[in-house]
């Protein structure tokens, strides 16, 4: 890959261009592999949309190392050197912000951009496009696509179902996505979407081009026919069950357990598709590249410069991640949980039944206060303290539960508000009970790495810079009190008198130990 030079050169100034290639994806996946420990979970859970995730992973890397010779060109230029390193330091940045805040799926998305822009630098001139569809296969099983592409397809699924049902001049009725028959209601549920038989075919569709070699029109035609079938599949499977529920009613087998019945149906239509498809897009649109290796069998190489920059830009904000983390593992915090408040008693309340939950916090802890001029005037104080914030031990968490399980949110997204002697942020919130016409207004904030905020995207920003800070501590602080008005204006006042009755400071300031 140094031109100009003889073979004992190259060899003296380079190294071998299968090491390097191999090097900087055992680089990124070692760098990297914290990005992707959410994913594992959801691909061996059985029925997922992407349970054929590690299919997909062992797929990419079979073909990635079989078609090295036909991805690996002539090195890039300078110029665009410099700009595939820039770019892959970015998307390590976006990564290592990720990181410090447990923000999983930017933090994959950038860590599988950095391999592809890694492996690009190596393979040489146009590598980023060369290496597109690979990297199509491994985002596909990257499992966000279900809140994004589901509504959509399923409001096709229930638009085409009925239309077919329709044909069969059947005595039924669609009201959004339920179809309502004589004997049996079928609701068709995200689950029906056929996003996880849209994957699959994207799978198959893609391998077939990486292996055919197929490009423009014949690659893109061949994708879509594919996803086309995997749509179609759905549809005759949930039209098949309706059928068998209208003629034979809701206890037909296969109306309680038809997941297996629906692989059934694609396999039947796609058997004949990977039998007689493949070979007619292949005359058409393979391309076959042209003198791969002009210089026969001949080993290539790449500069140490490269090869080190590279490996650089990969793994340096990876191992200052880990610096971190060390770092922050070396100072713990303490809460102060048990508050005194001036001119407040703290009482035993029968109803208990607000019980936020926060169940990976380090330690939870829920007062009751009296106000000593008003009976009448009680106050809930609850807290949480996460010693050391991780992804999933984090009070930004969405497992979190705020309102607990008996109160309802009135208000589903809580307005800002300013507390205390020092007007610092807070959120306001209302909540209503399951259980009667009870309504409860909380005033929270959180306390991450030292700084209050009122938010939780104030807090997971607080959050990353604190990890900067060698800090990981993290609290949520909320108090609350019943309405007597309908307004709930005298609960705002009574909030108000006891946040400011006590030294913010003291309770939101964790001790170092």
């Amino acid at each position: 890959m140094c031109k100009g030079v003889s073979e004992q050169e190259r060899k003296s100034i380079g190294l071998p261009v299968e090491f390097v290639y191999v090097a900087v994806i055992a680089a990124a996946i070692l760098g990297y592999f914290s990005a992707f420990d959410w994913i594992l979970p959801v691909w061996l859970t059985a029925g997922s949309h992407y349970s054929h995730g590690l299919l997909v992973v062992g797929v990419v890397g079979f073909r990635l190392w079989q078609d090295k010779a036909y991805l690996v060109r002539d090195t890039v230029n300078n110029r665009w050197l410099v700009v595939l390193w820039f770019a892959l330091f970015v998307a390590s940045a976006v990564w290592f912000v990720s990181a410090l805040g447990g923000i999983r799926v930017p933090g994959t998305f950038a860590a599988l951009a950095v391999m592809w822009l890694g492996i690009s630098i190596v393979i040489g001139r146009g590598g980023v496009w060369r290496l597109f569809p690979y990297f199509v296969l491994l985002y596909s099983v990257v499992p966000i696509w279900q809140p994004l592409v589901n509504p959509m397809l399923q409001a096709m699924a229930t638009e085409v179902v009925n239309t077919l049902l329709q044909l069969f001049d059947l005595t039924i009725y669609m009201e959004g996505n339920t179809i309502v028959m004589p004997d049996v209601v079928f609701k068709i549920v995200g689950g029906c979407s056929g996003l996880g038989y849209l994957l699959v075919a994207l799978t198959l569709s893609i391998y077939l081009v990486l292996t055919d070699r197929l490009r423009g029109f014949g690659a893109a035609s061949l994708i879509a026919l594919f996803m086309g079938f995997a749509l179609l599949s759905n549809w005759i499977r949930i039209t098949l069950i309706m059928l068998f529920g209208y003629f034979e009613g809701p206890t037909h087998p296969l109306i309680g357990n038809h997941i297996w019945f629906g692989w059934v149906v694609y396999g039947a239509i796609f058997l004949p598709v990977l039998w007689f498809l493949p070979p007619r897009f292949v005359k058409m649109s393979a391309h076959i590249p042209p003198k791969i290796n002009e210089e026969g069998n001949q080993v290539k190489y790449v500069s140490r410069a490269v090869f080190f920059g590279t490996v650089a830009a990969v793994l340096t904000l990876p191992i200052l991640a880990v610096a971190i983390n060390a770092g922050t593992a070396l100072r713990t915090f303490e809460p102060v949980l048990k508050s005194s408040i001036p001119g407040y008693v703290e009482v035993e309340l029968a109803d208990k039944t607000w019980q936020p939950e926060y169940p990976s916090a380090s330690v939870t802890h829920l007062q009751h206060f009296q106000s000593v001029r008003d009976r009448d005037d009680i106050i809930l104080f609850f807290k949480a303290f996460y010693e050391n914030q991780s992804d999933g031990v984090e009070v930004t968490d969405t497992q979190n539960r705020l309102q607990g399980t008996t109160w309802e949110r009135i208000n589903r997204d809580p307005s800002t508000i300013q507390i205390g002697y020092g007007n610092g942020a807070g959120s306001k919130l209302e909540l209503s009970s399951v259980y009667g016409n009870k309504r409860l207004v909380v005033w929270y904030w959180y306390q991450v790495g030292g700084m209050q905020v009122g938010s939780l995207v104030e807090a997971k920003a607080a959050q990353i810079l604190g990890k900067l800070q060698f800090r990981a501590d993290g609290a949520l602080f909320a108090a609350a009190t019943y309405c007597s008005s309908d307004n709930c204006d005298d609960a705002t006042v009574r909030l108000r008198s006891f946040i400011e009755a006590f030294e913010v400071e003291q309770v939101m300031n964790a001790r170092t130990l």
